[in-house]
């Protein structure tokens, strides 16, 4: 059995009162007392009455899950994160969330982010990089739920699997249009031409793509749609658009 040497007990009581006073500190005493509440970087005046689950304790004692339940009330509020702010204040922050893929809004000409479950939410709080794909002509039937064209749920699920499998080509892809009823047309950075492909099957569609693109020498001169909806051949089109 290993035996601690003196100086080795010393070093671990001494950070045992350490820790003790830090608790006792943070606890009983008026050094980390709440006096400031802040949303999105605004300072709630009057955050007594606002939250009257709070109270002017320790930070550390605070009731967080109940103020974040509060704020959540409201119908503008997706998602709320609660961070302490050493020494005497709390930090709320609200729909603060990185989009998977952005939709345009064909009736209103609004950008929305998408989360994980496709549904619309603001870009105000979030966390933006543009290396995303663009959904455009849909139409956002909510703020904060989804859109009326149910291919958007069914493209968005495969769009989350493309980006943990394929994160290179993920941010390749710069829009996905829905105008048409029948199939997808992508644009995808450095191309001259875009892909038609079908919804529901877009990760096997985007696959025969790279497959037919990386292992024939075509001559896509002049092309202006490369059509790969079917299973067993590959359709250039170099037609009007």
């Amino acid at each position: 059995m290993m035996r601690l040497s003196q100086r080795m007990k010393l070093c671990l009581l001494a950070a045992g009162v350490v820790g003790l006073s830090l608790i006792t500190v943070v606890r009983y005493t008026d050094a980390c007392r709440l006096q400031s509440v802040s949303i999105n970087g605004k300072v709630v005046s009057a955050w007594s009455d606002k939250f009257a689950m709070l109270d002017s304790a320790s930070v550390v004692s605070q009731p967080l899950d109940d103020l974040a339940h509060s704020v959540l009330k409201s119908k503008k509020v997706y998602r709320v994160d609660v961070d302490c702010s050493w020494p005497n204040g709390l930090e709320i922050a609200t729909d603060r969330f990185t989009p998977i893929c952005f939709g345009l809004d064909k009736p209103s000409g609004r950008l929305f982010g998408f989360n994980e479950e496709m549904h619309a939410l603001p870009l105000e709080h979030a966390v933006i990089d543009w290396e995303r794909p663009v959904l455009t002509s849909i139409n956002v039937e909510r703020i904060y739920g989804g859109c009326t064209d149910p291919r958007v749920a069914i493209v968005g699920r495969q769009l989350e699997q493309l980006r943990d499998e394929e994160i290179d080509f993920y941010r390749l892809v710069d829009e996905i249009d829905f105008s048409k009823p029948s199939y997808l047309t992508v644009t995808v950075s450095g191309l001259p031409y875009r892909i038609k492909l079908r919804a529901q099957s877009l990760l096997e569609d985007l696959s025969r793509f790279v497959e037919f693109s990386s292992r024939f020498a075509t001559d896509l001169d002049n092309v202006r749609y490369v059509d790969v909806r079917f299973d067993n051949m590959v359709v250039c089109d170099r037609g009007r658009r």
